[in-house]
């Protein structure tokens, strides 16, 4: 049994249909979605005071 355990997913780029046929395809048995992050997230400030360290 053959695993995707970190398979992005924007319905804005491909449809589930289509992920499901590339996966048969590719041979993938079982899949773990992971939504792609639309918006970015706000800044909390707490990575740009680490970049500056």
């Amino acid at each position: 049994m053959i695993i995707d355990a970190h398979a992005h997913f924007d319905p804005r780029v491909l449809t589930v249909k289509t992920m499901i046929e590339k996966l048969d395809a590719a041979g993938i048995d079982r899949v773990a979605r992971i939504p792609t992050m639309i918006e970015p997230l706000p800044s909390t400030g707490h990575a740009d005071a680490s970049c500056r360290a």
